[in-house]
């Protein structure tokens, strides 16, 4: 009983896991073109810049936790895959603003950085508190 038990709880473990790294892919691909389209090409936005940023930044980094956290558990502490998704979304926040300096109507700026890493450590934050709180929820 206890083996079929370990076998439900693998097969729904890496169940969720495929639907965390889907989720995040498709929310990855959104994002990205939405910082590749020119700003004359951007729908008007009733919130400013930097909270677009800040709130797209904490909804990656709360996904990427989410996929991390089931597919590195067993590997690394959570800490560890918090601090590995920091670092890794700090990096991508930096190169997506590089990145659009060729376009036209954008460039690169550094609060645009900083509201992209504030977004993902309160993204993480929360995701990290799910987790702890809450481990069933990555089971």
């Amino acid at each position: 009983m206890n083996n079929i038990n370990n076998v439900m709880q693998k097969e729904g473990i890496v169940r969720k896991k495929r639907i965390a790294f889907w989720v995040l892919m498709a929310y990855w691909v959104v994002l990205f073109l939405g910082t590749t389209l020119p700003s004359n090409r951007l729908p008007g936005m009733p919130t400013s810049d930097k909270l677009n940023h800040f709130a797209g930044y904490a909804v990656l980094a709360f996904l990427t936790f989410t996929y991390f956290r089931y597919k590195f558990a067993e590997r690394f502490k959570e800490i560890t895959i918090f601090q590995g998704t920091f670092v890794l979304i700090a990096i991508y926040g930096i190169l997506d603003e590089l990145h659009q300096i060729p376009i036209p109507g954008r460039y690169f700026e550094w609060y645009d950085v900083l509201a992209d890493v504030t977004g993902a450590l309160i993204g993480l934050s929360v995701a990290f508190f799910i987790s702890r709180t809450f481990p069933r929820f990555y089971r």
